[in-house]
């Protein structure tokens, strides 16, 4: 309460000239410390003490008088429309407010009632301006221009007090100007709007979900009713989920979900144009993981980042540039159905990397291929379409680099064979399908046996035979000639040292191994294991590994033969003469044998060229102190000259066909008769 006598002085003449209501609102203790008495009835209360000692801190007219104690202090006089709880009911009020300054109070304010809407409400109406004080809900009130004339509490923490002085805009703090271009065209039509939209707020930019209507206020005026939720945490959830399904983490192009997708929009487009194909382009960047084992995986990731950027910034008309796979992108592009058209394309992408990228500060030349196909033409669904591309680009396998292949449907037919011969090939190997098959070698000049060479057979459920020339790069592709090798190497071994026991014979078994199984860092135990496991001796087991598999790491591959040699097998390099022949890695590897290629046998007897060749390598042989073997002897012309040139073992179908093992232990047998009788190579 005032005491000071000389303001009450002052009050009463006042409320001889006011005959409404008017209360003095301290800012600082936010309540009210005087009314006249219509103030006092206006809150449905007895006494001006009980006024005084009322609770305001809910009522939105304490936040609001703060945010405006600075107009208040400079004198200026605030009129607006404010909702109270007066005597237990929402009442809608017009209020003339002032800053004055009155002994022992920093500021007040008089406030002054000029139009109170209670008496009119009906028990809905003041429901509803209940709920409206409460709900979470942002509703807001403005004129078509767009200008903010009413919020309730929960706009308010939103977006702020309203300023009668600095009148804001609704059109302002909608962010994308497209939507607000689309709310004007609904108001203008008088139609709802409604919308998921970026606005500004006190908090910063939020998703909001955005209702707006026209309506008519008290004095039947079109006003826009806009009513708000906010959703940014969901949305920005959903947009993070939509981000992960729908876009590659790395590079933040569409992956090929994405790519899918879109795909079956442009196939959709298509059917209604007659001259309009889309090329769909898969392209794989080739030796991606050596960028990664030379410069580590943060390199190989800005690589890939790096390609992806320069893919959309070289090709921006394309429909879609995206990443499918680890080292691999895919394009898409609708064009007219002609050669040139496609070509044209695909030297934009093939100019892309001819240009080297930089990685750690190196320059770096991505090379690629690419599996092309059309659409509709070679498909006519997106699944299609991705299995043809993939197709066409499998095909560019052995191709060089920077080369391309535009799908046709024979490739199809290829595949399909392929997949069969794959399934086949489980099978084989889970039901024992594969055979051993031994081809003899002999000594040249006494026609005895000296050794076999190990060939594998698959035969069929059918009793017929897949070539190993069809089903050994399958093998190798597949990853499993590896296992295929370690059973052969048992198998055989256990096969000599029963024929040893038998008493057929001692002599070496010969193997050939692939280079993948000799590259693997404990090929040497595996071999150890199966002559411990078979008891063969070591020194009749022979491996035959071909000049290429040596010469891809030189210094491994000497480790290895060493620590096989050490073991007691023989070792012969296959196919000699046909690949990296050098004499410095002759010197180097500790083989017993060199095996002359068939490519040079079959014209020994015709052509000086090759009897050259085998002269050389002969004579290579004797000086480094190295056996030497001959395959592929179909003649007897060919034995004869091959032996008086000095090539003392040899082996092929003028001496035996290769044969399965009941027909091999029989050929044993006859030797062993024939070289008890002491039959020779001449009497054949």
């Amino acid at each position: 309460m005032v005491d000071d006598e000389r303001w009450s002085i002052n009050v009463d003449n006042a409320l001889e000239l006011l005959n409404t209501p008017v209360w003095i609102w301290d800012l600082e203790a936010q309540r009210v410390i005087w009314s006249n008495a219509s103030g006092v009835a206006l809150w449905g209360l007895n006494s001006l003490q009980e006024l005084t000692l009322m609770d305001f801190s809910k009522e939105p007219l304490c936040q609001k008088f703060r945010a405006m104690a600075e107009r208040f202090r400079e004198g200026e006089t605030v009129e607006e429309e404010q909702v109270f709880t007066m005597n237990g009911k929402p009442s809608i009020v017009t209020c003339q407010c002032q800053g004055i300054e009155i002994p022992e109070y920093n500021l007040v304010v008089l406030v002054e009632v000029r139009q109170v809407s209670s008496s009119s409400m009906d028990s809905n109406i003041q429901s509803s301006i209940e709920a409206l004080q409460h709900t979470p809900a942002m509703v807001s009130l403005h004129r078509l221009s767009g200008v903010s004339i009413m919020r309730n509490p929960a706009a308010m923490r939103c977006f702020g007090f309203l300023d009668p002085e600095l009148p804001d805009s609704l059109l302002d703090r909608i962010i994308d100007p497209q939507v607000t271009q689309k709310l004007l065209t609904a108001m203008d039509k008088s139609v709802p709007f409604s919308e998921e939209l970026m606005t500004e707020t006190r908090q910063g930019p939020r998703w909001h979900h955005f209702d707006a209507r026209i309506i008519l206020n008290e004095n039947n005026h079109r006003v826009v009713l806009v009513n708000e939720l906010d959703i940014h945490q969901r949305k920005t959830a959903s947009d993070a989920a939509h981000k992960l399904a729908y876009f590659d983490s790395l590079t933040h192009l569409p992956n090929r979900v994405a790519f899918s997708n879109r795909i079956k929009d442009m196939l959709l487009g298509l059917l209604h144009m007659n001259d309009k194909s889309a090329v769909v382009v898969y392209i794989n960047v080739i030796n991606f993981s050596d960028v990664n084992s030379t410069f580590g995986f943060a390199a190989g990731d800005k690589l890939l980042v790096d390609i992806g950027s320069r893919i959309l910034a070289d090709l921006p008309d394309v429909e879609i540039v995206s990443r499918i796979g680890a080292d691999k992108f895919a394009i898409a592009q609708q064009i007219n159905y002609q050669a040139e058209s496609l070509q044209q394309l695909v030297n934009k992408i093939l100019d892309i990397f001819d240009h080297p990228f930089t990685v750690l500060e190196h320059s770096y030349l991505a090379g690629i291929r690419m599996g092309v196909s059309l659409i509709p033409e070679h498909a006519q669904s997106e699944t299609e379409a991705s299995r043809v591309t993939d197709i066409a680009l499998n095909h560019t396998k052995n191709k060089a680099r920077n080369s391309w292949v535009l799908y046709n449907s024979r490739m199809t037919i290829a595949t399909t064979e392929k997949t069969k011969r794959v399934q086949q090939l489980y099978e084989a190997m889970a039901k024992g399908h594969f055979m051993l098959y031994f081809q003899p070698q002999v000594d040249l000049k006494t026609a005895k046996v000296i050794g076999a060479e190990t060939l594998l057979r698959w035969r069929m459920e059918d009793g017929t035979f897949i070539s190993p020339a069809e089903f050994i790069p399958l093998a190798e592709q597949m990853g499993v000639i590896n296992d295929i090798t370690r059973w052969i190497i048992r198998e055989a071994c256990r096969l000599n040292k029963s024929w040893c026991n038998k008493g057929l014979g001692r002599f070496r078994i010969a193997v050939n191994i692939s280079g993948s199984e000799f590259s693997e860092d404990n090929f040497t135990d595996v071999v150890r294991r199966a002559l411990e496991h078979t008891g063969l001796d070591p020194e009749l087991l022979e491996l035959e590994v071909t000049e290429t598999a040596l010469v891809n790491d030189m210094a491994k591959a000497t480790e290895t033969l060493h620590n096989l040699k050490a073991l007691g097998i023989e070792l012969a390099i296959d196919d000699f003469g046909t690949g990296h022949s050098s004499l410095s890695y002759l010197k180097e590897f500790p083989v017993d044998r060199l095996k002359i290629d068939k490519a040079f046998i079959d014209h020994v007897h015709d052509s000086k060229a090759d009897l050259a060749i085998v002269r050389t390598i002969i004579g290579l042989a004797e000086a480094l102190d190295l056996s030497i073997i001959a395959e592929g002897i179909e003649y007897k012309e060919q034995a004869d000259i091959l032996r008086d040139e000095g090539c003392v073992e040899g082996q092929g179908y003028y001496f035996s066909k290769p044969m399965p093992v009941s027909e091999f232990e029989a050929y044993l047998m006859r030797a062993l008769s024939d070289e008890v009788a002491g039959e020779t190579l001449d009497d054949l």
